[in-house]
């Protein structure tokens, strides 16, 4: 259809009106395509790109319609739409972009979730977290947590090379810099970064002459491996959604990466406690390793299930089957 769009009349001008509703097999590229915010804002911007030597702009605006601003749709059609299940009410009388079919955080609401940025207090505690990728995009975020306990994403740098799922290959030395040069202005006031998580494969050398997160700490950026322990990975997904129910989390609308892709995130098919991996879901794992480190019932667990293991090397230590197979009872 672009490529039918044209007149010889330079007084004409070509545009293209589409309409549509959220949902189906297109609605991540419709989403993509028009910027459309999950807050269900109106958005305009301008596609500039350079082609075989020229700069060409094209200008898309996506303009939000919910139920309530057509007046010639009455009472009748919204029962209608009452009797649907939430997801169907949500797209079709709210208009909302950020329900794909099988969403993993449904308890996601960018009305509530998403704030304005604002300044935030010297005293309270603050660290970064880091999801490791160069093929893939990596993902640092930055949070603050108040002394009641609420979490904020303040502020957040996604290396990708613009394209959805596509990394910058960027080196860790250079990412170090990018850190240390945001870092700077709160450095200086006197914030210290303290436990921040990473992705556990940093610290695996797979025959390179020093491992990703040495080259961090040579740049002078230290990182700590995130938990790692059985179902962490679930766990860890629980507690973000649990973040969310009890309004615990919320994140500064300058994080347009994690807007963009925390409530595209759905269900993995094979196991739907967990979220689908193919997917770009990098921010989501930095954020649940952010999560999961200032958590107490993880720290109590950990902690609880080193006190009660069994002394190495002991007949409580054996497995079961050793157990059975041994002579000897105490």
């Amino acid at each position: 259809m672009e490529t039918r769009k044209r007149s010889s009349n330079p007084d004409i001008k070509c545009y293209t009106r589409a309409t549509t509703n959220p949902g189906g097999p297109g609605h991540a590229w419709v989403k993509a395509r028009w910027d459309i915010a999950n807050d269900g804002r109106p958005t305009s911007f301008i596609d500039s790109r350079t082609v075989d030597g020229k700069r060409i702009s094209v200008s898309r605006s996506f303009i939000p319609a919910k139920l309530t601003d057509n007046p010639h749709l009455g009472e009748e059609y919204e029962i209608q739409l009452l009797k649907q299940s939430e997801k169907i009410r949500r797209k079709l009388r709210d208009g909302r972009w950020d329900i794909p079919e099988g969403q993993f955080f449904t308890s996601w609401n960018p009305e509530i979730h998403i704030l304005e940025p604002f300044s935030l207090p010297l005293e309270w505690s603050r660290w970064r977290a880091l999801d490791w990728g160069s093929a893939r995009p990596y993902s640092v975020g930055w949070y603050c947590q108040s002394p009641d306990g609420v979490i904020y994403r303040y502020r957040e740098m996604y290396g990708w090379g613009g394209e959805e799922n596509v990394g910058s290959r960027e080196t860790p030395t250079a990412v170090a810099k990018k850190i240390k040069a945001m870092e700077d202005s709160e450095i200086k006031a006197g914030v210290v970064f303290r436990n921040n998580p990473a992705d556990r494969s940093i610290w695996n050398g797979n025959g390179q002459e020093k491992t990703i997160a040495e080259e961090f700490e040579r740049a002078g950026v230290l990182w700590t491996p995130s938990f790692g322990g059985p179902n962490s990975r679930i766990n860890g997904w629980t507690l973000l959604d649990q973040q969310f129910v009890e309004k615990k989390f919320f994140v500064f609308r300058t994080c347009r990466h994690f807007i963009r892709t925390i409530p595209e995130l759905l269900h993995d098919e094979t196991n739907p406690e967990d979220i689908d991996s193919a997917m770009e879901d990098h921010i989501g794992d930095e954020c649940r390793y952010s999560i999961v480190s200032r958590h107490r019932t993880f720290k109590k667990s950990l902690s609880s299930s080193k006190k009660n293991r069994p002394i190495p090397g002991t007949f409580d230590d054996m497995g079961d089957e050793r157990k059975r197979k041994s002579k000897y009872r105490f």
